[in-house]
């Protein structure tokens, strides 16, 4: 009963909290959309809870009122988020708004120009615009110039950099086994072949992900 107790009173604050932020905030573009889903999905978070806490309580007579109490309308007034709020919601936190702006502030982002935190963030609105410059030309059936050629060139390059993953010859206890060791996954089985005569421990690039095509630019990001 505690933990459904606590259930409840955390929704309760979390609306609070949600609700403050937006009275400090409230002028910040798309902030309305994100509101209302963290609104919705609270309520029915603590519709939720009030609903268990009634049903199981276990003094005879107090859940009924209860949930008479809570809920004279009705045991189910939330329903929840639509996906078409999930959908406004999504649209603004992904593309450049002020409300995304104001959620990363505060987020650590490395000075570092290969870091990848800090390449996503900078190539986000190359590619929304290299995808505004496709749509474009799509929709007129013409090529792209020049300079949208050029774009949507930097964005492939920039995702490709972003998507690719480090591989590693020997991990962990690996490092102290000697060259002839096969990983236990992999013995008896085709894929069974010892580690190279001179392992590394530091990222190879013999293992690449495959380059993006300039047509797929805009959902790589």
């Amino acid at each position: 009963m505690s933990g459904r107790f606590a259930d409840a009173f955390g929704t309760l604050y979390l609306g609070y909290a949600v609700l403050w932020f937006y009275g400090q905030n409230k002028q910040v573009e798309g902030i309305d959309a994100v509101v209302e889903l963290a609104m919705e999905t609270l309520l029915k978070q603590n519709q939720a809870a009030l609903q268990g806490l009634s049903s199981n309580f276990p003094i005879p007579g107090i859940g009924p009122l209860m949930r008479a109490i809570c809920f004279p309308l009705g045991n189910s007034p939330y329903s929840g988020p639509t996906d078409e709020m999930v959908k406004k919601a999504a649209k603004n936190i992904t593309t450049v708004t002020g409300i995304r702006s104001l959620l990363s502030e505060g987020i650590f982002i490395s000075q570092n120009p290969n870091d990848r935190l800090r390449l996503l963030n900078e190539t986000l609105p190359k590619s929304i615009a290299a995808d505004k410059a496709v749509a474009a030309a799509k929709a007129a059936k013409r090529d792209l110039t020049a300079e949208e050629k050029a774009l949507v060139e930097e964005v492939t390059r920039l995702v490709n950099q972003i998507v690719q993953v480090d591989v590693f010859d020997k991990l962990g206890v690996e490092l102290n086994e000697t060259p002839e060791y096969v990983r236990p996954a992999l013995r008896h089985t085709k894929f069974a072949q010892p580690f190279p005569s001179s392992p590394s421990s530091s990222a190879s690039p013999i293992f690449e992900i495959p380059k993006i095509s300039e047509q797929r630019v805009a959902v790589a990001v």
